[in-house]
């Protein structure tokens, strides 16, 4: 039963970490947006990022 214990905590840190993540980029979207762009245009010359979802 203990390491049920353990492997549910564990399981629901991992969780939770995704959770912050995903906040982290889905409240800054518009930032990482303009940073994808910048590579983009470093890499190809030209391009158009379109946000959606």
């Amino acid at each position: 039963m203990q390491n049920n214990n353990q492997s549910q905590k564990s399981l629901t840190s991992i969780r939770k970490k995704i959770v912050e993540e995903k906040r982290k980029y889905f409240e800054n979207y518009l930032e990482y947006a303009r940073k994808i762009k910048e590579k983009a245009i470093e890499v190809l010359g030209e391009a158009r990022v379109l946000v959606f979802g």
